[in-house]
């Protein structure tokens, strides 16, 4: 089903015994519907539906290209703080919502739930939903919007969706330190992290390279980058220019892990970090840490999957999987489902969209 329309969005979903929405599907994993589920293509609505430069805000519909939304913006020297990862490959502003997922510049400023401020979309009965509001000020009632922020499609449909967005800065500049172990590479994360820096980026390339991101007037630039290299007093390459946002970009993107069977992201604590790396290392898997050791992207292969899922247990972590065909999104440490069998039972009370979690059933009364 391709809806072009919110109305038509609401019909496929109350039409469907089982239905999962995807939009560009940039996350293989997370748009793989089960058997028996009919897919909804969300690409059909499409366009920037209200755009106020003055307020900041941004309107457009759940299956708009990114990289139009991100064009747009930039006409009045604005972006989105959040950092999409994977806009250039064709990522929908849906699929950027419910994958819930962030580039590097989400340690200065927060990630996309923390840039929602309304939507609409279509529940489990086949309802639309307005959540939130158009401009800042007037957003008022339950905040759902950011509630199916990260839903991966298993509570809602989302048909259309209100940004907050910033200005940009007026120029970039990265510092890479080489360090040589992980160690010492989250020790100097955690000083540049506490420093007034205000880093735009923040990332650990192992075994120990570390990738701090600054952004402002241009004339500060070379000052605040002086202060970097004071703090951490190691060998350090200074790029801008082409050079440095095309480092970024293939961070955000996950070029580093192309080609990879499996592609999971792991929240994480600099306390962590450490062990979980050493379990990374053990099964010799690609992986990068962003936004200042809080999170992890790891490519494996497929045959270490079930070791490793044993691993993050141990550890009390958990990962979701964004490429590659698995049984379960999430994998390792779950807490407690009870809420999230609550919220589903709430949104989704006939079952229509696929559980996210193992233990959560698709049934009307998720506690029988």
């Amino acid at each position: 089903m391709r809806p072009t329309t919110l109305s038509e969005l609401a019909d496929a979903v109350a039409s469907a015994r089982q239905v999962l929405p995807h939009g560009a599907q940039t996350k293989p994993a997370l748009a793989a519907a089960p058997a028996g589920a009919v897919a909804l293509d969300t690409t059909g609505l499409r366009g920037v539906t209200e755009y106020h430069p003055d307020e900041f805000v941004i309107t457009a519909l759940a299956g708009t290209p990114l990289s139009e939304v991100q064009a747009t913006l930039a006409e009045n020297h604005q972006y989105l703080p959040f950092d999409p990862p994977l806009a250039a490959a064709g990522a929908t502003v849906g699929g950027a919502v419910a994958a819930g997922i962030n580039g590097p510049c989400r340690v200065r400023y927060g990630g996309v739930r923390d840039f929602v401020i309304g939507a609409t979309f279509a529940d489990g009965t086949g309802r639309l939903i307005r959540s939130g509001g158009k401009v800042i000020k007037n957003v008022a009632g339950f905040d759902y919007a950011k509630l199916l922020a990260g839903s991966c499609g298993r509570l809602a449909a989302l048909g259309e969706v209100t940004f907050k967005v910033f200005p940009a800065p007026d120029d970039f500049m990265s510092i890479a330190f080489d360090l040589g172990h992980i160690d010492t590479a989250i020790d100097a994360v955690e000083v540049l992290a506490r420093s007034p820096l205000e880093p735009h980026g923040l990332d650990i390339e192992p075994p120990g390279r570390v990738h701090l991101r600054i952004g402002g007037a241009f004339n500060a630039l070379s000052a605040a980058a002086a202060r970097a290299e004071t703090l951490i007093a190691a060998p350090a390459t200074r790029t801008w220019g082409g050079a440095e946002p095309d480092h970024w970009a293939r961070t955000r993107d996950f070029a580093w892990a192309k080609g990879a069977e499996l592609l999971l992201r792991i929240p994480t604590t600099s306390r962590q970090l450490s062990d979980l790396d050493f379990a990374l290392g053990r099964i010799d898997a690609k992986r990068r840490y962003s936004c200042s050791c809080n999170v992890a992207h790891a490519a494996l292969p497929a045959r270490a999957l079930p070791a490793f899922a044993e691993e993050l247990t141990k550890l009390h972590l958990s990962a979701l999987v964004l490429w590659g065909k698995v049984e379960h999104l999430r994998i390792g440490h779950l807490p407690a489902l009870d809420a999230e069998a609550r919220v589903k039972a709430a949104l989704d009370p006939d079952g229509r969209f696929p559980g996210f979690s193992p233990g959560v059933p698709n049934s009307p009364n998720p506690r029988t």
